[in-house]
């Protein structure tokens, strides 16, 4: 066995004793540590638990005293037993909002002194006499004598569920006079809710002060007032030795499973002192201690890995120390049998490593001295061209691996055979073996191409040269022919030939302009549709200026336009002209174009040249422009159509505001009739009929400016005040129709670039479209607008939403189209949401709409935010 084998097992033993033990040790140690810190854990969340259900009673018992002091309350039984109905109206409105922000409670009622129910949150209790109530006469009555109250957790004769019925009097801040109390039934769910937030592997009982259940955890099937004699022998045996804390015990129950548990009673919390309930916690073992089983796997994996890294450690330790001699030993061998090129490699500076140097030194000077037959074939077997050494005659008697791989032979087919065996037939004289009479003349030849035949037949053109080789005497030892395939040379070169056609082919095949330049601006390159546009051919463009060729101007200034090749060379970037730009034919022909330039780069990154394509714009952009036309003239009918359907809603919006200033003229005449003028009364009516004056004013204003065209696009724009406007030439004949219109927008929303005017008939042809959905539905009716920007902060989203009639699968992909309605006929143009489709597409935006037959419809529009595409 080697030293290296019996080092490893050795160590690797010992790692085996000494990794286990030192895991179990630290297991039991850490173990220790995570059982107590588990076990406190749990009593500081019991405590906790108990704690917070105090501070819940104790709110409620503050808030009912609160609720109790309201000056509505005092001032309302000031008056007596019989109330009048608008303090009685002024109770009910303060009770209903005070169980929205006190509680909570699961009934909270004010009563007179004589325990007549004034007010109570279940109405039908009104009227009742409180003292019919077996649960809340006690409370009756003690408040009648000013104390304080509060009940342990009973059944409520009112509402039927568990409570803890907290009271507070009603009393004269001045006389302290007893006219009435506040009674509240604390909502009991909340203290059930707080126990089931609990962990599933932790088990609440929360019992009273004669231990039975009154609160726990739904997974634990807790029933309240229920008495459980498994739960009550466990408090018991939790408090042994008077001490509340954690005890591991054995439960009651017929499994015998091991828990641990702990019990708390309540302290209470300030003025609210409790009850004397308990809160048992529980856990069965195996769950409350499962970290400490994670951990012994945790250890144990942990154990595996470092003695498998030990050993794989331990093992290349062995390796590193013996390799050196392992390498000294082999490299003898091999220099031994004649390969004089071997080396060892020096790993190490110790006595192994200063014997390997010395070695090495040995084998180099060796080397230098000895020219080894296998030095010779390792030449001969590296290089890569086919190499043939032929004597005189022609016969074979060298050939290298490589023409061996190419030509398909074995070395033994060859040895000795004429060399005309691997020659094509259309190599005739080199058949003849004439050429080895002309070599030996010449003594070397080179680059000469050649054909070669393998044994399969296959032909393989060959760049062929060849030497003469003599001896010290002159007397000739042989011909070294060496050949190189060129069989992919061949091949890419009939591939480029091809390409360039193709390419050729390709780019007069281009449907657009394509001029390439040089880098000095001349033209190299036109194809068929340049010509044609620019009305030169490419025998008269080749070599020219390219300002000569590519005439252009701006359209608007009919200035000459910047050369984009002089700055493509310039800026070393790919650019753009825009569609004003105009090119100039030969024959004076006037178009309008579009291009782009674009840099040619060597594969050094330096230009050599431009390559500029371009195309006639000229049919496009009159028909862009007719386009545009089109739809102004379908924005102002539509627009037209808009103010007809909101000229109702208009008229109410404007006569409202003018009712009420006739009102307040026929008024002021009145009081300067009867010279009972109040002045306080007249400067606030003036007040409001200069707003209402205002409010017609802002109604005409945005009638004219609705009305008037408008072309800009660019102007920043706030959606919400588009809304707004919307609303008031819409608001009115949605509110008349009875629907309920709702508003969600987020704040700082982001402005979008536009034109306000369209973006507002947006917004009336989709409330116009929504009210004929709505027009059948005699209820419940809503519109709903959501406005707010998208995760990224790019987009500002709108969504019009309605629960009308919708429209079904088969017209919903027919929407956009122009003149295609859902409406009776006379009801509908079929141009609203065609109008809406453009006018977003115009603001760079996009239009989608879902809907469901009776269930409503929802049209979602998307716009750059701050004008952003």
């Amino acid at each position: 066995m080697k030293f290296s084998t019996k080092l490893i097992i050795t160590v690797i033993a010992v790692a085996f004793i000494v990794v286990p033990l030192c895991s179990i040790g630290f297991f039991l140690y850490t173990r220790s540590i995570l059982q107590r810190s588990i076990v406190d854990n749990q009593l500081e969340f019991a405590i906790h638990t108990i704690d917070e259900i105090d501070r819940m009673l104790y709110r409620a018992y503050q808030e009912v005293q609160l609720i109790a002091e309201n000056a509505i309350f005092e001032e309302t039984f000031e008056q007596g037993e019989s109330p009048k109905q608008e303090a009685l109206e002024r109770i009910k409105q303060e009770v209903e909002e005070l169980s929205i922000l006190t509680g909570p409670w699961d009934a909270l009622m004010v009563v007179n002194k004589s325990g007549v129910i004034v007010d109570s949150l279940n109405k039908k209790n009104i009227g009742k006499n409180i003292r019919d109530y077996s649960n809340s006469r006690l409370a009756f009555y003690s408040a009648l004598k000013g104390e304080a109250h509060y009940s342990d957790l009973v059944i409520s004769d009112v509402t039927g569920r568990a409570t803890v019925i907290f009271y507070a009097s009603i009393e004269n801040d001045a006389t302290y006079q007893i006219n009435g109390l506040v009674i509240g039934h604390f909502a009991w769910p909340v203290v059930e809710e707080l126990l089931d937030d609990i962990s599933n592997r932790w088990h609440m009982h929360l019992l009273d002060k004669d231990g039975v259940l009154i609160g726990g955890q739904a997974v634990c099937g807790t029933k309240i007032f229920e008495a459980s004699l498994a739960i009550n022998n466990l408090v018991k045996k939790s408090l042994t030795g008077n001490q509340i804390g954690p005890e591991v015990i054995k439960t009651m129950v017929e499994d015998g499973i091991t828990v641990n548990a702990v019990y708390v009673l309540e302290d209470g919390f300030l003025s609210f002192r409790g009850n004397n309930w308990g809160l048992l916690m529980e856990a069965p073992v195996t769950a409350a201690f499962a970290p400490i089983r994670q951990m012994a796997v945790n250890i144990s994996i942990i154990a595996i890995i470092v003695m498998t890294i030990l050993t794989w450690g331990l093992y290349l330790v062995g390796k590193t120390l013996t390799d050196p001699i392992d390498d000294l030993s082999k490299t003898v061998k091999i220099v031994g049998s004649g390969d004089l090129s071997a080396r060892i490699k020096e790993r190490t500076k110790d006595e192994i490593g200063l014997l390997a140097t010395t070695f090495n030194m040995m084998a180099e000077n060796l080397q230098k001295t000895t020219v080894s037959r296998d030095y010779v074939d390792n030449i001969i077997r590296n290089i890569t061209d086919i190499l043939i050494v032929i004597d005189s005659g022609a016969k074979i008697k060298i050939v290298n691996q490589t023409g061996l791989n190419l030509l398909g032979y074995r070395e033994d087919e060859l040895i000795d055979k004429s060399i005309s065996m691997i020659i094509a037939e259309e190599e005739k004289e080199l058949r003849k073996m004439a050429w080895i009479k002309d070599l030996i003349k010449k003594e070397f030849i080179s680059g000469a191409e050649k054909t070669y035949l393998s044994k399969d037949g296959h032909k393989m053109p060959v760049l062929f040269s060849g030497a003469v080789m003599h001896d010290d005497n002159g007397v000739i030892q042989g011909i070294v022919c060496v050949a190189q395939d060129i069989t992919d040379r061949k091949r890419l070169k009939e591939l480029l030939v091809s390409e360039k056609e193709r390419l050729s082919v390709t780019l007069h095949s281009i449907g657009d302009g394509v001029v390439a330049t040089d880098n000095k601006c001349n033209v190299v390159v036109l194809n068929r549709v340049a010509q044609e546009l620019t009305g030169r051919s490419q025998e008269e463009a080749l070599g020219s200026p390219l300002s000569e060729v590519f005439r252009i101007i701006n359209e608007k200034t009919r200035e000459p336009a910047e050369n984009p090749v002089e700055k493509v060379l310039e800026k070393g970037v790919i650019i753009g002209i825009g569609n004003d730009t105009v090119l100039i034919a030969k024959d004076g022909k006037e178009m309008i174009i579009e291009d782009s330039a674009a840099p040619i780069f060597d594969n050094d990154g330096n230009i050599i040249g431009v390559v500029l394509v371009f195309r006639d714009m000229t049919e496009r952009k009159q028909f862009e422009k007719d386009k545009q036309d089109m739809q102004v003239k379908m924005l102002t009918t539509s627009k037209l159509s808009s103010l007809g359907e909101v000229a109702t809603g208009v008229a109410h919006e404007v006569n409202q505001p003018l009712t009420y200033i006739s009102c307040f003229i026929q008024g002021l005449k009145l009081e300067l009739k009867e010279e009972t003028i109040d002045m306080d009364h007249l400067k606030e009516g003036a007040e409001v009929s200069l707003k209402q004056i205002n409010r017609i004013n802002n109604i005409i204003q945005h009638l004219r400016t609705f009305g008037r065209r408008e072309d800009v696009l660019n102007k920043q724009i706030s959606i919400k005040t588009v809304l707004d406007n919307t609303l008031l030439l819409m608001g009115e004949r949605i509110r008349l129709r009875n629907i309920e219109l709702i508003k969600n927008i987020e704040a700082d929303l982001s402005m979008v670039s536009g034109n306000s005017n369209q973006l507002e008939q947006i917004f009336i042809n989709l409330f116009q479209n929504s009210i004929d959905a709505l027009e059948n539905k005699s209820e419940d009716s809503r519109i709903c607008v959501d406005i707010f920007l998208s995760e990224n902060n790019e987009s500002v989203i709108i969504k019009v939403k309605d629960n009308g009639k919708g429209i079904g699968s088969g017209a919903l992909a027919k929407i956009f189209e122009p003149f295609f309605t859902t409406k009776e006929v006379g009801k509908g143009t079929g141009l609203g949401l065609s109008i809406i489709y453009g006018i977003v597409r115009e603001h760079n935006g996009a239009i989608s709409c879902e809907s469901e037959i009776n269930k409503g419809t929802t049209f979602t529009i998307m716009l750059p935010a701050n004008g952003r595409n």
